[in-house]
């Protein structure tokens, strides 16, 4: 899967996460009022045919991440997973 940039929502603060961390790749993200943090994927032909072909989905979660310079806990959960139509900038 490759990470999307997801469309701006009003409202919404537009984040990086993992920018300054390099053995991370950079995931663009949306933050909402509430503080729900939105993550967009794409899947690449290949995952696109697996699925076609009844393979699973497999969602893995680290329940706490911790910051590298502070050293408190970030959390990440709930987490929900839901497919939607293709959108072309």
């Amino acid at each position: 899967m490759e990470v999307v940039e997801p469309f701006e929502t009003e409202g919404c603060v537009k984040v990086i996460i993992a920018e300054h961390q390099h053995e991370y790749a950079p995931i663009h993200a949306l933050v909402y009022p509430d503080g729900v943090v939105l993550i967009e994927w794409a899947f690449t032909t290949e995952e696109r045919e697996a699925i076609a072909r009844g393979e699973n989905l497999r969602h893995w979660i680290w329940r706490t991440l911790r910051c590298r310079k502070c050293g408190e806990p970030h959390y990440f959960e709930p987490l929900k997973l839901e497919v939607t139509a293709q959108r072309h900038g």
